[in-house]
């Protein structure tokens, strides 16, 4: 067995442990969401108000025949846009996470190995 210096040392445990603390923030930042999301008031403003009333309005003005400015209709379409992009944002919140904690595990088997002597670099082959 090798001593904790030299495992703390090695290259394959330092580059698990700095993926490990970059994959928990995403976790962490995922957590804030759901903390966010659970919010009455974030329901109202966020959930309602802009994903599904201000969307619904932007589109409603949007199929309107009499809306022939180009201008005004490219508006419509980047507000239309800017609601999907933060609907992403958040999605992809959830998304994160939930491979950053596969990412986690991963990198915890990792050091392991390297702790027992079973690590095998399948770059050195």
């Amino acid at each position: 067995m090798k001593d904790n210096t030299e495992i703390e040392n090695n290259p394959v445990v330092v580059a698990a442990k700095a993926n490990i603390e970059q994959n928990q923030k995403l976790i962490d930042l995922q957590e804030a969401y759901k903390r966010l999301r659970s919010d009455p008031d974030y329901q109202l403003v966020i959930e309602e108000s802009y994903f599904k009333e201000e969307a619904a309005r932007v589109t409603e003005i949007l199929t309107e025949p009499s809306v022939v400015n180009r201008e005004v209709m490219d508006n419509l379409v980047d507000q239309l846009t800017s609601i999907r992009n933060l609907k992403s944002h958040l999605h992809l919140i959830d998304v994160k996470a939930f491979n950053a904690k596969k990412y986690i595990a991963d990198d915890e088997d990792t050091i392991e190995q390297v702790e027992n002597g079973t690590y095998v670099s399948y770059d050195e082959e």
